[in-house]
């Protein structure tokens, strides 16, 4: 998985590495559920995917505290 890895998620998903999303198919009616383990990216990956990313949203992710509680 790619978060911020000192985030509430990041932590809950190292205590219990399960993890599942749900998504609305709209054209056939249906909602589809993917469960399974997660595995934390490498630092090489989480690092290539950072760097992949548009400067802005590299800047906005460096700056802002996330996941944490701001005044």
């Amino acid at each position: 998985f790619y978060t911020n890895y000192d985030s509430a998620k990041a932590l809950q998903l190292r205590h219990t590495p399960y993890a599942a999303l749900d998504f609305y198919w709209p054209s056939m009616a249906r909602q589809v559920r993917v469960r399974g383990a997660v595995v934390q990216a490498s630092d090489e990956q989480s690092d290539a995917y950072f760097s992949s990313r548009p400067q802005e949203s590299q800047m906005s992710a460096a700056v802002s505290p996330q996941s944490r509680e701001i005044g």
